[in-house]
């Protein structure tokens, strides 16, 4: 008979590859759609395997085709809103980085009946819904001359972001033994030093975990993308996915294809991104679970 041990890491792996296949089912989909041709996309019941592939949905996406000429109009392919949802995620998240990781040590090193209240403050800022402050800010932008700016855009990222970069920081911050600090300052660091020399490298998973969620959040964000934005100068890619959209409603059906080849592209750069911070990312997100 088979061992108990045995059995047990058969029933594991199963449920290991379960999970696998119901996580990376819809990556699946999503990248055999964009390399399917329409009668294929629709054909009913779907097809698990594509019966054949094409790049004609690229060629719609890298050349803007399908699109209303409104909606694409000074720019000649898609490819510079991939650009734009790059520069604004890398500066937003280093903005963010910068401030929440300093707001977040502060906290964490301040007087408690002081800086709770203050850190439940800040986190009453992330639970603001973002459409109602679409009118303001619009107004405000346009006053500014600021609107169909790529700087504005990646400053309202920061500002929605900084308190979630702040709480979670706060938490990696918390985990750090009072000792390490203390050695730091015997050793003739001050306090400056002490935290770039000392409680940096110890917190490096927690900040690479940190930057990884404030990326994902500023390169899927659409609503400020879509009403603040008005050309291809500013505009990121989920507001170029939803050109395919409104054109394809309109006219022939939504270009599901096109649609899917702009949301390959927009997976790409995060693969890459989180297989640069892998190392530090899961011990991040583990830190301090076995402490005590």
């Amino acid at each position: 008979m088979m061992k108990r041990s045995a059995r047990s890491d058969i029933m594991r792996y199963a449920v290991i590859a379960l999970y696998l296949l119901v996580a990376l089912f819809p990556i699946y989909w999503l990248v055999t759609l964009s390399v399917r041709d329409l009668k294929d996309i629709l054909s009913i019941p779907p097809n698990i395997f594509p019966e054949s592939f094409t790049l004609m949905n690229f060629q719609d996406v890298v050349l803007g085709r399908g699109v209303a000429e409104k909606d694409i109009a000074g720019a000649e392919n898609t490819l510079p809103f991939l650009a734009n949802s790059l520069i604004v995620g890398v500066f937003s998240t280093a903005i963010c980085m910068v401030v929440g990781t300093l707001a977040a040590y502060g906290l964490v090193k301040g007087k408690p009946r002081i800086m709770n209240p203050t850190a439940f403050g800040i986190l009453a800022i992330r639970m603001i819904p973002p459409i109602i402050l679409i009118t303001p800010l619009f107004i405000i932008l346009k006053s500014i001359r600021m609107l169909d700016s790529r700087v504005a855009l990646a400053v309202i990222y920061s500002a929605f972001n900084i308190p979630f970069a702040v709480w979670m920081m706060r938490g990696f911050f918390m985990d750090v033994p009072l000792e390490l600090e203390d050695a730091a300052v015997i050793d003739g660091c001050g306090p400056m030093g002490a935290f770039i020399r000392v409680v940096l490298p110890v917190v490096k998973p927690g900040l690479a975990a940190t930057a990884v969620f404030v990326f994902l959040q500023a390169w899927n964000e659409f609503l400020f993308a879509v009403i603040l934005t008005r050309t291809p100068a500013s505009q990121t890619l989920p507001v170029a996915a939803s050109f395919f959209v409104r054109e394809g409603m309109s006219q022939r059906g939504i270009n599901i294809g096109a649609i899917a080849v702009v949301g390959t592209i927009a997976v790409v750069p995060m693969i890459i991104f989180v297989s640069l911070v892998q190392k530090w990312l899961v011990r991040g997100l583990t830190f301090g679970a076995v402490k005590g």
